[in-house]
């Protein structure tokens, strides 16, 4: 029994050690590996970071929160930027077409002056034509001459001649007249022909004549002029004024006045013109001119 042992420790020392597993091999880089380091390193980042001092974890927040606000600034600094140029550009396209519109409206607009104008200077000539033929055709009316001396015991009669020096006939003829005594160093009394009427109408014909008379005594064309009549006029003076108005053969109306007192540095026989109260219209009436001009 003792042998048995000896034997089978011989032959296990005889026979040849065999290794274990021949056939089994160990695959160090396998995907399996590589993805459980991965892990493991992960692991340990957030198990360091779990260790670190909370100083840096603040630091770390500081620092995420200028970067934020300073790429914030940026981005609305450059928001702002592009919009201002954005308002740049419309101001531009708005003042470019204002102007191109305002040189549109400037070239119509002198177009139209240059137009208005020819037209303007092509009736002023036609215009000037017409007027200056009824200036040269047209009645005028005018007072030429005065008479009438006051003689004792004999009518007073002061005569106006109103002649029509024109080349045409002066139709529709009218007239008032007034002799008025009026105190030394007085101006006539003008108002005094409004309340008279007009007196006559017809038709004056070129180179005729039209006469208004006026009665100083008492407006009496048969009293006698009395001998105290003489006295009075040297402390008066004798005023006569009037008015005569007429249409010419163009339908224009027209008319004219006069005023003279007698004089007595022609010892009271003639007649001299007043200050005022002698005038005559410049009425020209307006002459249709037909005209034809293309307008844009």
């Amino acid at each position: 029994m003792d042998e048995l042992p000896a034997n089978q420790h011989a032959n296990n020392a005889a026979a040849p050690q065999q290794e274990p597993h021949p056939h089994h091999i160990v695959l160090t880089d396998s995907p399996v590996n590589e993805e459980e380091e991965r892990e493991r390193r992960k692991t340990e980042r957030k198990r360091k970071i779990r260790k670190a001092p909370p100083w840096i974890e603040a630091a770390c927040a500081i620092l995420l929160v200028v970067i934020t606000g300073a790429y914030t600034y940026y981005a609305s600094t450059q928001a702002d930027v592009m919009k201002g140029q954005l308002n740049q550009m419309a101001i531009a396209t708005r003042r470019s077409r204002i102007d191109n519109l305002a040189a549109i409206s400037a070239q119509k607009e002198i177009a139209q002056n240059a137009l208005t104008k020819s037209q303007d200077n092509f009736i002023k000539s036609q215009t000037s034509a017409a007027d200056q033929m009824r200036l040269d055709e047209r009645a005028w009316v005018t007072e030429v001459g005065i008479s009438g001396e006051p003689q004792v015991d004999q009518p007073f009669a002061i005569l106006v001649e109103l002649k029509n020096t024109g080349k045409t006939p002066a139709r529709n003829f009218k007239g008032k007249i007034v002799s008025d005594p009026t105190p030394l160093g007085r101006e006539p009394d003008l108002s005094k022909l409004e309340k008279v009427k007009y007196s006559g109408s017809g038709i004056v014909a070129p180179n005729a004549s039209k006469f208004l008379t006026s009665y100083p005594i008492d407006g009496s064309a048969t009293t006698k002029f009395p001998k105290e009549g003489m006295d009075e006029l040297k402390r008066e003076t004798l005023y006569v004024f009037g008015q005569v108005e007429y249409d010419d053969v163009f339908d224009c109306h027209h008319w004219t006045t006069f005023c003279v007192f007698l004089d007595p540095r022609e010892n009271y026989r003639k007649y001299s013109m007043c200050k005022k109260h002698n005038d005559t219209d410049e009425n020209r009436c307006p002459v249709t001119v037909v005209t034809k001009v293309a307008t844009p």
